[in-house]
């Protein structure tokens, strides 16, 4: 400023025009992008300081349906936009993850929500209706939900660590007669063969099978820039119990951007990778409806520890296994006797290369070019002394 005189100079953002908005593949006329779109920025995700991506969804995109495949820890999860179904074919919306799509097919353990960090992530739009399919051809039929994930930019290397550390626990419990309310109405109405098979303990199921679950999340990143290459690298580590007893989620996710410019920025390289490790053991449910139907004047152990692993459990003089057959099996027993586990890694990485012909400005060559590698493994492990055992497998344990 000099007197009374401003010079103000103006810089080109083609990214800002009216005519043109920014998506996934590249860019798109305004006019094609008219239909009804929600955008999720990073700082709406920190806010809540979710510990997975669907979570970080919840409440903040009308129209966006995500169910998970059941209550275990880290199993997967199905996004349905404004309700499309379909008999024959997918219903889940295609992704597209740093300019690359995925494509999940209805088995919930593609879904890329599973498996991305929400530390990693910038922005996330969602496109809900025929405009999607406008842009992205029959692939977009079902939405398309666009995630882009934080880069580095020139200057000097930014540290920033998060920690949190959470307890959960069941807000409410099923309303069931306690021992001594079960003991009455037997005694007042039952039979004599009935009040014969009270017993003396005071059993609370439903708190003999639930825990205060513990949730640790840490997360680290650095970026900056070495030389002329922006960078940022991202490694978190996410360790959660399940209110349901012997519930477990471990998972750790790697983050690497590098966004390389040479030829004076005719040539930009955008190399994104980011590689998740996940192990899961998943508690029984049947353990659940179990605690709710139980005698809860039955003690949790026997007073015989070497039969059923010393869990107490209903028998029958006339059944060949000794067990009744018709009876629930000792809730705790199916929890402790059981191990579903399960160990699943997956990459996803791609690599954006534009390329500005030095002769003619105008003419740019563009490739996208990525893959999607996942591969997993489960085991199921029954003792022989489990009670569950001997209605599978003849009592002699099973390995799955």
């Amino acid at each position: 400023i000099k007197g009374n005189s401003i010079k103000i100079v103006l810089g080109e953002l083609n990214e800002a025009l009216n005519e043109v908005v920014v998506i996934g593949y590249g860019s798109v006329k305004k006019k094609d992008l008219t239909g009804a779109v929600s955008s999720v920025r990073a700082t709406s995700i920190e806010k809540g300081d979710p510990i997975d991506l669907q979570t970080a969804f919840s409440g903040r995109v009308a129209g966006l349906q995500i169910t998970q495949n059941d209550n275990g820890l880290g199993s997967g999860v199905k996004a349905i936009i404004r309700g499309g179904s379909s008999l024959t074919s997918g219903n889940q919306p295609l992704y597209v993850i740093d300019g690359f799509p995925i494509i999940p097919d209805d088995n919930v353990s593609s879904n890329p929500l599973s498996d991305l960090d929400p530390g990693q992530i910038k922005s996330i739009e969602v496109l809900k209706d025929a405009s999607a399919t406008a842009i992205y051809g029959a692939r977009g039929s079902n939405g398309v939900i666009i995630i882009t994930t934080k880069k580095g930019t020139q200057g000097k290397t930014k540290y920033n660590f998060n920690s949190q550390t959470s307890v959960g626990q069941v807000a409410n419990y099923v309303d069931v007669l306690n021992a001594d309310e079960f003991k009455t109405y037997v005694n007042a109405n039952g039979t004599a063969d009935q009040k014969k098979l009270l017993g003396t303990a005071n059993t609370d199921w439903q708190k003999e099978i639930y825990q205060s679950a513990l949730t640790t999340d840490n997360n680290f990143s650095a970026s900056g820039a070495f030389k002329t290459m922006p960078y940022r690298f991202s490694v978190s580590s996410l360790s959660q119990e399940g209110v349901l007893k012997t519930g477990k989620l471990d998972r750790t996710t790697l983050g690497l951007n590098l966004s390389p410019r040479l030829f004076k920025n005719a040539l930009k390289i955008d190399l994104n990778a980011k590689t998740s490790f996940s192990k899961s053991r998943f508690a029984d449910q049947g353990a659940i409806g179990n605690a709710v139907s139980f005698d809860p004047t039955k003690p949790v152990y026997s007073s015989n520890a070497s039969a059923f692993g010393g869990f107490y459990e209903w028998l029958d003089a006339g059944s060949t296994t000794g067990l009744a057959g018709l009876s629930p099996k000792n809730p705790v027993g199916l929890l402790m006797q059981k191990q579903d586990l399960s160990n699943v890694n997956r990459t996803i990485a791609n690599a954006d290369i534009d390329y500005t012909l030095p002769f003619f400005k105008d003419l740019r060559l563009h490739t996208n070019v990525g893959i999607d590698i996942s591969n997993g493994s489960g085991t199921i492990v029954v003792p022989a002394t489990a009670a569950s055992s001997f209605k599978r497998f003849n009592g002699k344990g099973g390995v799955n």
